[in-house]
């Protein structure tokens, strides 16, 4: 019956009349109704035919309604039309900005009914609204869509953007964020003193990425100050602490650090914290920080042969040929 209803209206009326009606009836919806209730009546019903309630928008869009509205009716749109349509639809839209938003939303629909290839295409349809549009709304819907579609250079260029334009530490962190996510390291090297993290994540992430890059003393900084922050975190963390610790030239640190984690512990624990210890210095490549760690485990040292090579091979790495051979000596001992 429904479809019988629409037929009619369709086939009883010209196109003039319906833009007249459609005219007449969005004022007195955005009249009658308050913002966001005329959205909902116009755009969520299922029960009108498809092509009919195509006509109706594009009268609609004729009119010129309010930014919200007219975003709404084109997001409608493109999930009832075919490419041609979308295509055709430019010459009723004030701007490039609102054809790529009517494609983008498009091009998503196709997607999700299994055209991944259309992937590319969506992202470059973002770059390109990204670039025309300024609206702030509309930028932080398109990071939203971009998180959505796992598409983190197009959630960093858009946070940028918002960062850009509101100055706020949130944008900024987030621009960080999928900076580093999408490898875009130059930019996340920029932002990385731009904003104070709001979260564990992101914290964790910050020092993650100054590790990265060697930037080992303000790795450090990070990691305390994290630690200060959530003191809950501290027993998970205290390894790294130690790592770091040595590297940037705290050794007395470091040794406290060494007493806390290997005093009293089992053979196999204190196995995996010093040679996890020493793959992470040697990774630094401070041959002054391998060696004081080597100094402040050795009376923890148990007698385990793979361990003790590995521990007199660091030594060695460290181009001290007396020191190694004073190492060797010591755990030599320990051999039974």
């Amino acid at each position: 019956m429904l479809r019988l209803k629409s037929l009619v209206l369709e086939d009883s009326f010209t196109l003039k009349a319906i833009f007249a009606f459609a005219l007449i009836s969005a004022g007195l919806m955005v009249f009658l109704f308050p913002k966001g209730r005329i959205e909902k009546i116009i755009l969520d019903s299922e029960e009108v035919n498809p092509h009919l309630t195509k006509r109706y928008i594009l009268a609609l869009l004729r009119t010129d309604p309010p930014a919200d509205l007219k975003f709404a009716l084109l997001r409608r749109y493109a999930l009832l039309s075919d490419e041609e349509e979308i295509e055709g639809i430019k010459s009723i839209l004030d701007n490039e900005a609102q054809f790529l938003y009517t494609k983008y939303h498009f091009l998503k629909r196709k997607y999700f009914e299994g055209n991944k290839h259309l992937k590319e295409e969506i992202r470059k349809t973002l770059e390109e609204f990204l670039r025309i549009e300024t609206n702030k709304k509309m930028l932080e819907e398109i990071f939203d869509e971009s998180v959505k579609m796992n598409l983190p250079s197009i959630a960093f260029y858009s946070a940028k953007r918002l960062a850009d334009k509101t100055d706020e530490d949130l944008w900024k962190e987030k621009a960080f964020i999928y900076a580093v996510y999408s490898g875009n390291t130059r930019e996340a090297r920029k932002l990385s003193y731009a904003f104070k993290p709001s979260n564990k994540n992101t914290w964790l992430l910050l020092y993650a990425f100054e590790k990265e890059r060697g930037r080992y003393k303000r790795a450090h900084q990070l990691l305390r100050k994290y630690i200060s922050l959530y003191p809950e975190e501290k027993d998970k963390l205290l390894e790294e602490l130690m790592a770091t610790s040595f590297i940037v030239g705290n050794p007395v640190e470091g040794e406290k650090i060494v007493n806390h984690l290997l005093k009293g512990k089992k053979s196999a624990e204190r196995k995996r914290v010093i040679s996890k210890t020493l793959m992470k210095i040697k990774a630094s490549g401070n041959a002054k920080a391998l060696k004081d760690f080597i100094r402040a485990c050795l009376p923890f040292v148990p007698s385990d042969g793979t361990l003790i090579k590995e521990i007199v091979k660091s030594a060695l790495e460290t181009g001290d040929p007396a020191f190694a051979s004073d190492v060797s000596q010591i755990l030599s001992e320990k051999i039974e």
